[in-house]
Formats: C-alpha cells, structure tokens, sequence
C-alpha cells in the first residue's frame, strides 16, 4: 500500500480541528457550496427523466414513420 505524506495529513488534521472550533464558519461554507451545487443536482435530475421520457417518445416516433429523418439526406 502507498504511504501517505504527513504534511498532507498534518494539513487535513490542521483543517479539521480549525472547522470544528470555528463551526458556524463551517457550516456557512458548506451551506455555500450547497446553494452553488444545488442547480446542478437539480438539472441533472431533471435531464434524467427528460431523456426517460425522449427514448420513450422516439420508439414512439420511429413506429409512426418506419424510417429515421437522418436517412433521408
């Protein structure tokens, strides 16, 4: 197994201990990273049950028309 550097883990520790004294900080700073990642989730979800519903419509399409428009240039 890879040995860790300590510097890096004395830096995660440092980190560590600064965010549990200072914990109002903290949370302010998670709470921002929430509110900035929180309409990517959103629109993430919500491509997903877009393209649910587009297979769903294009097998649909393709029945109706037995030949793709792609085809026909």
């Amino acid at each position: 197994m890879k040995e860790r550097n300590p510097y890096c883990l004395l830096a995660f520790a440092i980190v560590l201990i600064w965010a549990l004294w200072n914990y109002n900080v903290s949370l302010k700073l998670l709470a921002g990273i929430y509110d900035v990642l929180l309409p990517f989730v959103i629109g993430g979800c919500m491509a997903f049950i877009v393209n649910v519903l587009m297979k769903k419509l294009e097998q649909y399409w393709r029945r109706i028309f037995k030949q793709s428009v792609v085809s026909r240039f």
